[in-house]
Protein backbone atom coordinates (compact mmCIF):
# COMPACT_ATOMS: atom_id res chain seq x y z
CA UNK A 1 0.00 0.00 0.00
CA UNK A 2 1.46 3.23 -0.75
CA UNK A 3 2.33 5.72 2.00
CA UNK A 4 0.39 9.14 1.93
CA UNK A 5 3.16 11.11 2.44
CA UNK A 6 1.79 14.65 1.88
CA UNK A 7 -1.42 13.39 4.63
CA UNK A 8 -3.55 14.28 1.02
CA UNK A 9 -6.77 11.94 2.46
CA UNK A 10 -6.66 14.41 5.82
CA UNK A 11 -6.27 17.52 3.98
CA UNK A 12 -9.03 16.87 1.46
CA UNK A 13 -11.86 15.67 4.05
CA UNK A 14 -11.07 18.58 6.50
CA UNK A 15 -10.71 20.73 3.25
CA UNK A 16 -14.41 19.36 2.47
CA UNK A 17 -15.98 19.72 5.78
CA UNK A 18 -14.82 23.56 5.69
CA UNK A 19 -16.16 24.05 2.33
CA UNK A 20 -19.93 22.29 2.55
CA UNK A 21 -20.23 24.32 5.70
CA UNK A 22 -18.88 27.54 4.32
CA UNK A 23 -18.35 27.14 0.93
CA UNK A 24 -14.83 27.59 -0.72
CA UNK A 25 -12.98 30.26 0.09
CA UNK A 26 -12.96 33.13 -2.65
CA UNK A 27 -15.25 31.65 -4.90
CA UNK A 28 -19.23 33.05 -5.23
CA UNK A 29 -21.91 30.68 -4.08
CA UNK A 30 -22.81 29.71 -7.55
CA UNK A 31 -19.13 28.36 -8.20
CA UNK A 32 -18.43 26.91 -4.92
CA UNK A 33 -21.36 25.12 -5.27
CA UNK A 34 -20.70 23.63 -8.51
CA UNK A 35 -17.10 22.67 -7.89
CA UNK A 36 -17.96 21.04 -4.89
CA UNK A 37 -20.89 18.99 -6.91
CA UNK A 38 -18.07 18.18 -9.41
CA UNK A 39 -16.00 16.86 -6.85
CA UNK A 40 -18.27 14.49 -4.89
CA UNK A 41 -18.66 12.76 -8.64
CA UNK A 42 -15.04 12.35 -8.55
CA UNK A 43 -14.58 10.66 -5.56
CA UNK A 44 -16.90 8.18 -6.10
CA UNK A 45 -16.35 7.92 -10.05
CA UNK A 46 -20.01 9.21 -11.41
CA UNK A 47 -20.54 10.89 -14.38
CA UNK A 48 -17.03 10.41 -15.54
CA UNK A 49 -16.55 11.46 -19.32
CA UNK A 50 -16.28 8.61 -21.39
CA UNK A 51 -12.70 10.63 -22.99
CA UNK A 52 -11.28 9.89 -19.19
CA UNK A 53 -10.72 7.33 -16.81
CA UNK A 54 -13.18 5.29 -15.25
CA UNK A 55 -13.39 4.94 -11.22
CA UNK A 56 -13.08 7.16 -8.30
CA UNK A 57 -10.04 9.88 -8.18
CA UNK A 58 -7.85 9.40 -6.10
CA UNK A 59 -7.32 11.77 -2.80
CA UNK A 60 -4.20 12.95 -4.83
CA UNK A 61 -6.16 13.68 -7.82
CA UNK A 62 -9.09 15.53 -5.28
CA UNK A 63 -6.82 17.95 -4.29
CA UNK A 64 -5.58 18.63 -7.55
CA UNK A 65 -8.99 19.25 -8.74
CA UNK A 66 -10.04 21.68 -6.01
CA UNK A 67 -6.88 23.60 -6.05
CA UNK A 68 -7.01 24.52 -9.62
CA UNK A 69 -10.70 24.74 -10.29
CA UNK A 70 -10.37 27.29 -7.22
CA UNK A 71 -7.70 29.28 -9.21
CA UNK A 72 -9.37 28.83 -12.59
CA UNK A 73 -12.94 30.21 -11.15
CA UNK A 74 -10.95 32.99 -8.97
CA UNK A 75 -9.40 34.10 -12.40
CA UNK A 76 -12.38 34.27 -14.07
CA UNK A 77 -14.41 35.70 -11.26
CA UNK A 78 -12.00 38.72 -12.16
CA UNK A 79 -13.33 38.66 -15.66
CA UNK A 80 -16.89 38.99 -14.38
CA UNK A 81 -17.91 35.46 -14.60
CA UNK A 82 -19.67 34.72 -11.45
CA UNK A 83 -21.14 31.42 -12.38
CA UNK A 84 -19.14 28.66 -14.34
CA UNK A 85 -21.99 27.01 -16.52
CA UNK A 86 -22.58 30.50 -17.86
CA UNK A 87 -18.70 31.09 -19.32
CA UNK A 88 -18.43 31.27 -22.99
CA UNK A 89 -15.86 29.59 -25.22
CA UNK A 90 -14.24 33.14 -25.91
CA UNK A 91 -13.60 33.60 -22.21
CA UNK A 92 -12.13 30.54 -21.26
CA UNK A 93 -10.30 30.34 -24.39
CA UNK A 94 -8.61 34.79 -23.69
CA UNK A 95 -8.21 33.24 -20.42
CA UNK A 96 -5.71 30.51 -21.17
CA UNK A 97 -4.33 32.20 -23.70
CA UNK A 98 -3.38 35.17 -21.17
CA UNK A 99 -1.78 32.46 -18.29
CA UNK A 100 0.32 31.29 -21.41
CA UNK A 101 1.53 34.67 -22.22
CA UNK A 102 1.99 36.01 -19.05
CA UNK A 103 -0.85 38.43 -19.48
CA UNK A 104 -2.08 36.75 -16.30
CA UNK A 105 1.25 36.08 -14.10
CA UNK A 106 1.40 33.76 -11.14
CA UNK A 107 2.76 34.85 -7.78
CA UNK A 108 6.37 35.46 -8.85
CA UNK A 109 5.33 37.20 -11.95
CA UNK A 110 5.64 34.98 -14.52
CA UNK A 111 3.64 33.05 -17.18
CA UNK A 112 1.64 29.71 -16.54
CA UNK A 113 3.92 27.03 -16.78
CA UNK A 114 1.08 24.87 -16.18
CA UNK A 115 -1.57 26.17 -18.79
CA UNK A 116 -1.60 23.03 -20.02
CA UNK A 117 -2.70 21.12 -17.27
CA UNK A 118 -5.09 23.89 -15.70
CA UNK A 119 -7.03 23.22 -19.50
CA UNK A 120 -6.98 20.11 -19.07
CA UNK A 121 -8.44 20.26 -15.18
CA UNK A 122 -11.13 22.66 -17.17
CA UNK A 123 -11.68 20.10 -19.88
CA UNK A 124 -12.40 16.91 -16.95
CA UNK A 125 -14.83 19.29 -15.17
CA UNK A 126 -16.64 20.88 -18.71
CA UNK A 127 -16.97 17.18 -19.71
CA UNK A 128 -18.44 15.94 -16.54
CA UNK A 129 -20.70 18.57 -16.95
CA UNK A 130 -21.70 17.72 -20.36
CA UNK A 131 -22.52 14.35 -19.23
CA UNK A 132 -24.67 15.31 -16.44
CA UNK A 133 -26.90 17.23 -18.49
CA UNK A 134 -26.71 14.69 -21.18
CA UNK A 135 -27.97 12.49 -18.41
CA UNK A 136 -31.76 14.92 -18.83
CA UNK A 137 -32.10 15.38 -22.00
CA UNK A 138 -29.90 18.86 -22.53
CA UNK A 139 -27.32 19.20 -24.44
CA UNK A 140 -24.21 21.39 -24.00
CA UNK A 141 -22.09 22.76 -26.15
CA UNK A 142 -17.89 21.30 -25.94
CA UNK A 143 -16.08 24.70 -25.19
CA UNK A 144 -12.63 22.50 -24.91
CA UNK A 145 -12.52 21.59 -28.14
CA UNK A 146 -10.23 24.12 -29.34
CA UNK A 147 -8.23 24.19 -25.98
CA UNK A 148 -4.05 24.14 -26.04
CA UNK A 149 -3.90 21.48 -23.57
CA UNK A 150 -0.03 20.80 -24.32
CA UNK A 151 2.78 21.77 -21.93
CA UNK A 152 6.10 22.93 -22.12
CA UNK A 153 8.67 19.99 -21.68
CA UNK A 154 8.97 20.16 -17.15
CA UNK A 155 12.44 22.03 -15.91
CA UNK A 156 14.44 20.46 -13.32
CA UNK A 157 18.31 20.31 -11.80
CA UNK A 158 20.62 18.35 -14.11
CA UNK A 159 23.13 16.17 -11.80
CA UNK A 160 25.59 14.10 -13.03
CA UNK A 161 27.10 11.34 -11.66
CA UNK A 162 30.19 13.00 -10.41
CA UNK A 163 28.41 15.91 -9.18
CA UNK A 164 26.55 13.78 -7.37
CA UNK A 165 29.40 12.18 -5.89
CA UNK A 166 30.85 15.40 -4.75
CA UNK A 167 28.28 16.58 -2.57
CA UNK A 168 27.62 12.84 -0.48
CA UNK A 169 30.37 14.41 2.30
CA UNK A 170 27.61 17.13 2.92
CA UNK A 171 25.30 14.69 3.47
CA UNK A 172 24.28 12.39 6.57
CA UNK A 173 25.28 8.25 5.75
CA UNK A 174 20.72 8.26 5.64
CA UNK A 175 21.00 10.90 3.06
CA UNK A 176 23.50 9.62 0.96
CA UNK A 177 21.82 6.40 0.84
CA UNK A 178 18.56 8.01 -0.44
CA UNK A 179 19.90 10.10 -3.15
CA UNK A 180 21.79 7.58 -4.50
CA UNK A 181 18.50 5.13 -3.90
CA UNK A 182 16.64 7.58 -6.52
CA UNK A 183 19.75 8.15 -8.70
CA UNK A 184 19.88 4.05 -9.10
CA UNK A 185 16.43 3.41 -9.06
CA UNK A 186 14.70 6.32 -10.85
CA UNK A 187 11.98 6.27 -8.26
CA UNK A 188 9.57 8.83 -7.54
CA UNK A 189 10.30 10.22 -4.47
CA UNK A 190 9.07 10.86 -1.84
CA UNK A 191 5.65 8.89 -3.03
CA UNK A 192 6.83 6.07 -4.15
CA UNK A 193 10.11 6.04 -2.51
CA UNK A 194 8.35 6.58 1.21
CA UNK A 195 6.38 3.56 0.66
CA UNK A 196 9.11 0.78 -0.17
CA UNK A 197 9.52 -1.72 2.50
CA UNK A 198 12.27 -3.91 3.48
CA UNK A 199 10.45 -6.53 1.88
CA UNK A 200 11.11 -5.26 -1.21
CA UNK A 201 14.63 -5.46 -1.39
CA UNK A 202 16.04 -9.29 -2.02
CA UNK A 203 19.45 -10.92 -3.12
CA UNK A 204 19.57 -12.79 -6.34
CA UNK A 205 22.88 -14.15 -8.20
CA UNK A 206 24.78 -12.05 -5.70
CA UNK A 207 23.46 -8.67 -6.61
CA UNK A 208 20.97 -6.66 -4.58
CA UNK A 209 17.81 -6.31 -5.88
CA UNK A 210 14.32 -4.22 -5.25
CA UNK A 211 10.87 -4.65 -6.27
CA UNK A 212 8.44 -1.66 -6.84
CA UNK A 213 4.73 -3.04 -6.49
CA UNK A 214 2.31 -2.12 -8.85
CA UNK A 215 0.44 -0.74 -5.80
CA UNK A 216 2.51 2.05 -4.76
CA UNK A 217 3.16 3.46 -8.27
CA UNK A 218 2.36 6.92 -8.80
CA UNK A 219 0.82 6.22 -12.57
CA UNK A 220 1.69 2.67 -14.27
CA UNK A 221 0.02 -0.28 -13.35
CA UNK A 222 2.57 -2.84 -13.16
CA UNK A 223 5.41 -3.97 -10.81
CA UNK A 224 9.31 -3.22 -11.43
CA UNK A 225 11.72 -5.56 -10.50
CA UNK A 226 15.90 -5.15 -11.28
CA UNK A 227 19.16 -4.94 -9.65
CA UNK A 228 20.99 -1.90 -8.29
CA UNK A 229 24.23 -0.95 -10.00
CA UNK A 230 25.73 2.07 -7.81
CA UNK A 231 23.91 1.75 -3.96
CA UNK A 232 23.35 -2.19 -3.29
CA UNK A 233 25.57 -2.95 -0.67
CA UNK A 234 25.86 0.63 1.16
CA UNK A 235 21.68 -0.42 1.14
CA UNK A 236 22.16 -3.63 2.40
CA UNK A 237 24.57 -2.37 5.48
CA UNK A 238 22.37 0.88 6.11
CA UNK A 239 19.18 -1.92 6.63
CA UNK A 240 21.42 -3.85 9.00
CA UNK A 241 22.91 -0.49 10.94
CA UNK A 242 19.25 0.35 11.53
CA UNK A 243 18.07 -2.92 12.72
CA UNK A 244 14.64 -2.71 10.48
CA UNK A 245 12.42 -5.65 10.29
CA UNK A 246 10.92 -6.88 6.56
CA UNK A 247 8.02 -4.95 6.83
CA UNK A 248 9.42 -1.49 7.93
CA UNK A 249 9.58 1.21 5.70
CA UNK A 250 12.75 1.79 3.99
CA UNK A 251 12.93 5.03 4.74
CA UNK A 252 11.17 7.10 7.42
CA UNK A 253 12.47 10.68 7.38
CA UNK A 254 11.43 14.50 7.22
CA UNK A 255 11.19 15.03 3.09
CA UNK A 256 10.74 18.58 3.59
CA UNK A 257 13.95 19.18 5.39
CA UNK A 258 16.30 17.13 3.14
CA UNK A 259 14.57 19.52 0.41
CA UNK A 260 15.98 22.19 2.41
CA UNK A 261 19.12 21.00 2.68
CA UNK A 262 19.61 19.86 -0.94
CA UNK A 263 19.02 22.99 -1.82
CA UNK A 264 21.41 24.91 0.19
CA UNK A 265 24.20 21.98 -0.90
CA UNK A 266 23.09 22.63 -4.69
CA UNK A 267 23.68 26.31 -4.08
CA UNK A 268 26.89 25.90 -2.48
CA UNK A 269 28.68 23.78 -4.37
CA UNK A 270 27.75 24.35 -7.67
CA UNK A 271 26.57 28.08 -7.32
CA UNK A 272 23.31 29.95 -8.37
CA UNK A 273 23.50 29.53 -12.21
CA UNK A 274 21.38 26.97 -14.14
CA UNK A 275 22.34 23.81 -14.01
CA UNK A 276 22.02 23.52 -17.43
CA UNK A 277 20.27 25.47 -20.68
CA UNK A 278 18.21 22.29 -21.74
CA UNK A 279 16.88 21.41 -18.10
CA UNK A 280 16.33 24.57 -17.35
CA UNK A 281 16.73 24.97 -13.33
CA UNK A 282 18.92 26.17 -10.88
CA UNK A 283 20.90 24.48 -8.53
CA UNK A 284 19.54 26.08 -5.28
CA UNK A 285 16.19 24.48 -6.47
CA UNK A 286 17.80 20.90 -6.02
CA UNK A 287 15.62 18.26 -4.55
CA UNK A 288 14.86 14.76 -4.40
CA UNK A 289 12.99 14.45 -8.05
CA UNK A 290 15.74 15.83 -10.21
CA UNK A 291 18.14 12.74 -9.07
CA UNK A 292 15.37 10.71 -10.71
CA UNK A 293 15.89 12.72 -13.70
CA UNK A 294 19.53 12.87 -13.56
CA UNK A 295 19.73 9.51 -13.42
CA UNK A 296 17.93 8.53 -16.26
CA UNK A 297 19.50 11.31 -18.31
CA UNK A 298 22.99 8.85 -16.86
CA UNK A 299 21.34 5.50 -18.29
CA UNK A 300 19.97 7.01 -21.50
CA UNK A 301 23.95 8.26 -21.99
CA UNK A 302 24.79 4.75 -21.00
CA UNK A 303 22.41 3.36 -23.42
CA UNK A 304 23.84 5.20 -26.30
CA UNK A 305 27.32 3.78 -25.80
CA UNK A 306 26.60 -0.11 -24.78
CA UNK A 307 23.88 -2.25 -26.92
CA UNK A 308 23.33 -3.95 -24.14
CA UNK A 309 20.98 -1.45 -22.00
CA UNK A 310 18.17 -1.50 -24.03
CA UNK A 311 15.65 1.58 -23.95
CA UNK A 312 12.97 -0.95 -22.62
CA UNK A 313 14.89 -1.82 -19.54
CA UNK A 314 15.37 1.91 -18.59
CA UNK A 315 11.60 2.84 -19.31
CA UNK A 316 10.69 -0.56 -16.76
CA UNK A 317 13.31 0.64 -14.81
CA UNK A 318 11.56 4.29 -14.29
CA UNK A 319 8.00 3.30 -14.71
CA UNK A 320 6.72 4.85 -18.47
CA UNK A 321 4.28 3.72 -19.82
CA UNK A 322 5.52 5.09 -23.22
CA UNK A 323 8.19 6.56 -24.06
CA UNK A 324 7.68 9.74 -24.19
CA UNK A 325 10.15 10.97 -21.28
CA UNK A 326 12.80 8.49 -22.48
CA UNK A 327 12.56 10.79 -25.78
CA UNK A 328 12.68 13.51 -24.19
CA UNK A 329 16.38 12.29 -22.63
CA UNK A 330 17.31 11.45 -25.58
CA UNK A 331 17.17 15.32 -27.03
CA UNK A 332 18.58 16.73 -23.99
CA UNK A 333 21.73 14.61 -24.35
CA UNK A 334 21.98 15.19 -28.05
CA UNK A 335 22.29 11.73 -29.59
CA UNK A 336 21.66 12.32 -33.17
CA UNK A 337 20.44 9.75 -35.83
CA UNK A 338 23.96 8.61 -36.96
CA UNK A 339 25.15 4.73 -36.99
CA UNK A 340 28.45 2.99 -36.74
CA UNK A 341 28.44 1.02 -39.78
CA UNK A 342 30.77 -1.83 -37.80
CA UNK A 343 27.30 -1.79 -35.12
CA UNK A 344 25.44 -3.79 -38.15
CA UNK A 345 27.56 -6.70 -37.88
CA UNK A 346 26.49 -9.41 -35.66
CA UNK A 347 28.90 -10.51 -32.74
CA UNK A 348 29.30 -13.65 -34.81
CA UNK A 349 30.22 -12.59 -38.07
CA UNK A 350 32.09 -9.90 -36.84
CA UNK A 351 34.76 -12.74 -34.73
CA UNK A 352 34.68 -14.85 -37.84
CA UNK A 353 35.56 -11.81 -40.44
CA UNK A 354 38.63 -11.35 -37.58
CA UNK A 355 40.11 -15.18 -37.54
CA UNK A 356 39.70 -14.64 -41.83
CA UNK A 357 41.95 -11.88 -41.57
CA UNK A 358 44.54 -12.68 -39.03
CA UNK A 359 44.75 -16.38 -42.03
CA UNK A 360 45.24 -13.47 -44.39
CA UNK A 361 47.98 -11.78 -42.55
CA UNK A 362 49.74 -14.95 -41.67
CA UNK A 363 49.44 -16.37 -45.06
CA UNK A 364 50.53 -13.01 -46.84
CA UNK A 365 53.62 -13.05 -44.53
CA UNK A 366 54.65 -16.91 -45.58
CA UNK A 367 54.07 -16.02 -49.71
CA UNK A 368 55.80 -12.91 -49.30
CA UNK A 369 59.20 -15.19 -47.45
CA UNK A 370 58.48 -17.14 -50.62
CA UNK A 371 58.58 -14.45 -52.96
CA UNK A 372 62.14 -12.57 -51.82
CA UNK A 373 63.46 -15.65 -52.15
CA UNK A 374 62.66 -16.21 -55.29
CA UNK A 375 63.93 -12.66 -56.25
CA UNK A 376 67.05 -13.45 -54.24
CA UNK A 377 68.02 -16.91 -56.64
CA UNK A 378 66.95 -14.79 -59.79
CA UNK A 379 69.81 -12.30 -59.06
CA UNK A 380 72.15 -15.04 -58.46
CA UNK A 381 71.65 -17.13 -61.71
CA UNK A 382 69.70 -14.67 -64.44
CA UNK A 383 70.82 -17.10 -67.60
CA UNK A 384 69.36 -19.89 -65.97
CA UNK A 385 65.93 -18.40 -64.61
CA UNK A 386 65.41 -16.91 -68.09
CA UNK A 387 65.11 -20.51 -69.42
CA UNK A 388 63.14 -21.71 -66.55
CA UNK A 389 60.83 -19.09 -67.05
CA UNK A 390 60.35 -19.54 -70.63
CA UNK A 391 59.58 -22.91 -70.50
CA UNK A 392 57.07 -22.71 -67.43
CA UNK A 393 55.42 -18.87 -68.37
CA UNK A 394 51.94 -19.73 -67.60
CA UNK A 395 52.99 -21.50 -64.26
CA UNK A 396 54.98 -18.83 -63.12
CA UNK A 397 52.61 -15.74 -64.01
CA UNK A 398 49.84 -17.31 -61.97
CA UNK A 399 52.29 -17.92 -58.99
CA UNK A 400 53.22 -13.85 -59.10
CA UNK A 401 49.77 -13.33 -58.96
CA UNK A 402 48.74 -15.35 -56.03
CA UNK A 403 51.69 -13.52 -53.97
Amino acid sequence: MKKDVYNHEGRYKTWKEDAVLYGIDGLTKENSDMVLRYLIDMETGTNISIKNKKGARSYPRLNNLKQRMRQLLILLQNRGVTNIIQVTDSQINALFNDMRSGAIATKNGEAYRSAGDYAKVFASFWHWWMKVNRKVGIGIIDLTEDLDKSSPEGRFVYITKEQLDLMLPYLTEEEQIIICFIFDTLIRAPTELMSMKVNNVFIKDGQVWITIPKEISKITNFERRFNLLYCGDALIEYIAKKGLKPNDYLFDFKHSLLTEKLHKVGKQLFGEGVSDPSAGGKYEELSMYDFRHAGAVHYRILASKNAKITLDSIRQRGGWSDFKMLNYYTKFIGIDGSIDKNDLIIPEDKTKMEKEIEELKKNDSLMAKKFMGLLEILKQHPEEMKIIFKENKKEIRELFVSC
